[in-house]
């Protein structure tokens, strides 16, 4: 009996303290208040990344269990970001619905913009020379 308010109590001191550590931590409260972009809705996501690459910033999105080979070099990932402004971003295989769709948009903005098989080809090129 002695347990059962023992774990009643702290069940219900729970939130309060929570809640105070959310409210005592700025970078944590500015993270719930500003989500990354990979973390808003799916239509909001695409706006801004249709606003970004207006602006000539692209993000390649690799995921998976087996990353593509140019997500995991870091050599060729400096070279498009210096030649390109493409930004190289690797996720695993567990994704949320919308960590899918930043990764969907970005690489459908950046097969818009330099054509199909892009990157691909320039890491091809990047390795052989």
């Amino acid at each position: 009996m002695k347990g059962l308010l023992i774990i009643a109590s702290f069940l219900l001191l729970l939130p309060a303290f929570t809640q105070a550590q959310v409210n005592g931590n700025d970078a944590v409260k500015e993270a719930l208040n500003n989500p990354p972009l990979r973390y808003e809705n799916c239509n909001i996501i695409k706006e801004k990344v249709a606003n970004l690459a207006s602006q000539g910033k692209y993000v390649i999105v690799s995921y998976g269990l087996v990353a593509k080979p140019f997500a995991i070099d870091a050599a060729f990932q400096r070279h498009m970001l210096l030649t390109y402004n493409i930004k190289t971003e690797v996720y695993g295989c567990a994704l949320t619905p919308s960590e899918l769709c930043y990764g969907k948009a970005f690489n459908a903005a950046v097969e818009e913009k330099y054509g199909k098989d892009f990157v691909q080809k320039q890491f091809e090129l990047f390795k052989s020379n």
